[in-house]
């Protein structure tokens, strides 16, 4: 797939390419590639996939990558960041195999640079969803996977889990764009926006503190959680990054910059086999649900931990 790349909002260095897939409901539907490439020979390319309420912003890590070789792609999926449009829902999801086609096209583009190795991260709702695509896509020549706080689990209590779900997916088969009472919480958002308690300046019109959270996104995130529990199976090897604590507070604590406020990290890590075959989790003290959002030591630690894996796992093969 050949694409036509501009500036992109990042600065130096950063281009986006915006790839047109088939429409849905609401009329048209993009998704945006965003590209970073190393300085020299390529050890190969990374292919990065957000969250929920939120798009690629974390120059850092692309640039991380690229010191290491690799050629650095970010998608923003359909009615996300750069990809969403005035006159679409925000966030609106019936099922994560919606995603299928952004992530086809931006692996097209990938491969259109030449690239036949191709290193998967994913972060929250983006490494359920590349970890469940990718077991559906078992010929991408995928070398890893690395990710960063998978939505593996939901945070609530298996009770209440096992009351609602069956609720949402029969409210979502008609009403997927229905608003759930409780949102996402704007404490998480405050403890990272430099305008609040943070140091990260991101677009808060693509990536708000609070988003309304709606049941077709939470029957997704469901159905996609019991297809895991059947185990993905993943030949390549995948690192599953998860902070060592879980914070749970309904108004503002220091303890929102030391540990995950939107997911269970425990339930991460103990869910975390059931990706593939060879899984390695790696437990960062101290980190946010973001890994590498963390405060600066705690978020070195991480890129350190990343990079030993890589090493690791990954052969550094590099064309000239």
């Amino acid at each position: 797939m050949t694409a036509a790349w501009a500036p992109d909002v990042l600065g130096d260095g950063f281009e986006a390419a915006t790839v047109t897939l088939p429409p849905d409901a609401e009329g048209e539907v993009v998704a945006t590639v965003v590209r970073h490439r190393a300085p020299g020979p390529s050890a190969g390319a990374v292919l990065y996939v957000h969250g929920f309420n939120d798009y690629f912003f974390q120059d850092a890590l692309a640039r991380w990558y690229a010191g290491r070789g690799w050629d650095f792609y970010a998608v923003d999926l359909r009615k996300y960041g750069r990809s969403l449009r005035p006159w679409q829902t925000a966030n609106l999801c019936r099922s994560l195999e919606d995603y299928d086609d952004d992530l086809d096209a931006a692996a097209a583009v990938v491969a259109a640079d030449g690239h036949s190795r191709v290193l998967l991260a994913g972060h929250s709702t983006g490494g359920l969803t590349v970890s469940l695509w990718l077991a559906r896509r078992p010929a991408l020549p995928s070398v890893g996977v690395v990710l960063n706080s998978p939505f593996l689990a939901f945070k609530q209590p298996a009770a209440l889990r096992a009351a609602l779900m069956p609720v949402a997916a029969a409210v979502a088969r008609h009403r997927p764009a229905r608003v759930l009472p409780a949102g996402v919480s704007g404490l998480y958002g405050e403890s990272l926006h430099a305008s609040r308690r943070g140091e990260w300046d991101f677009n808060l019109d693509w990536k708000p503190l609070r988003a309304p959270v709606r049941v077709g996104f939470v029957a997704a995130v469901g159905a996609g959680q019991r297809t895991l529990d059947a185990g993905l199976g993943l030949e390549a090897p995948v690192l599953v990054l998860a902070s060592t604590r879980t914070v749970t507070v309904s108004a503002w604590d220091d303890d929102l910059t030391r540990g995950d406020a939107v997911l269970d990290a425990d339930r991460i890590a103990g869910r975390a086999p059931a990706i593939g075959r060879n899984v390695t989790v790696l437990r960062v003290p101290d980190a946010l649900h973001d890994v590498y959002l963390s405060a600066a030591a705690v978020r070195d630690r991480a890129y350190r931990l990343t990079g030993q894996w890589l090493d690791a796992w990954v052969t550094p093969a590099r064309r000239g």
